[in-house]
């Protein structure tokens, strides 16, 4: 055998192990850092239609908000999520400020929801179990969605195909938190979380499917996301449907709204 027929054998078997020996927590930090590394110093900004359907009454209601997440540092982003329609909502914005990692116990994220017809802003609790503006996710998930904290979280591979990873996301001990565990399906070829399954510790469950997913500002992303319910395994009568309008991206911070 060829030196370097030897010397590439070697390197593949090398390359596969490396493959093989990936465990849920690398596997959560490639897909978060594959985009994040290429946003840093960013403001991200998304223009989105919700239409939020309820089949069962057969009732339509339409929502416009434009996201803004300026990705300050890691773990330590700055969000807001500003409603412009219907008239009767405009104006209502959540502000989020990502806690980061800080070793030996959880810093929590901070959340102050803006009322304009009060004028002020609302603190809001990080368990808080209602939703922005009738949005079917609680403003934790809204949090959560813009990059995991794995250090609040365990993560284990439960189960992986040709196309997926799929990552069982467990809380760590005093993490506050709604659900029992997640479950995040994860591209291989590009490193994109497609799906997250959420069980909730009532015993419900609830899906948001990244749909029409494609490369903008060399980072990938949705312009389409659905979120539906479940209850005792059957889907409920209403769904979320999330299409991105507009995309952005500014190299100026994120300049807050203040009282």
């Amino acid at each position: 055998m060829r030196p370097k027929q030897l010397i590439f054998i070697i390197l593949f078997f090398f390359l596969c192990s490396e493959v093989i020996a990936l465990d849920g927590l690398e596997i959560m930090k490639r897909a978060y850092y594959a985009y994040r590394n290429r946003m840093e110093g960013k403001t991200e900004i998304e223009k989105i239609k919700v239409e939020l359907i309820d089949i069962s009454r057969g009732a339509r209601r339409h929502r416009i908000i434009v996201r803004k997440i300026f990705y300050k540092e890691i773990g330590k982003d700055r969000a807001l999520f500003i409603t412009l329609a219907p008239e009767a909502l405009k104006g209502t914005t959540l502000l989020v400020f990502r806690a980061g990692f800080q070793k030996g116990f959880q810093k929590l994220d901070q959340m102050w929801l803006w009322l304009p017809e009060w004028k002020k802003y609302f603190q809001l609790a990080l368990q808080e179990k209602t939703y922005f503006v009738g949005l079917p996710l609680s403003y934790p998930d809204l949090s959560q969605l813009m990059g995991e904290d794995w250090w609040n979280y365990k993560y284990k591979v439960l189960d992986e195909n040709e196309k997926y990873w799929i990552l069982k996301v467990l809380p760590k001990r005093g993490t506050l938190t709604d659900y029992n565990f997640r479950l995040i399906h994860i591209r291989k070829d590009n490193l994109f979380p497609e799906k997250y399954e959420y069980y909730k510790k009532n015993g419900g469950k609830k899906e948001l499917v990244c749909k029409e997913i494609n490369r903008y500002f060399q980072v990938w992303r949705a312009d389409r996301i659905e979120v539906r319910e479940f209850s005792e395994g059957e889907p409920s009568s209403f769904i979320g449907k999330f299409e991105i309008m507009e995309r952005a991206v500014s190299y100026t911070h994120l300049t807050l709204p203040t009282n």
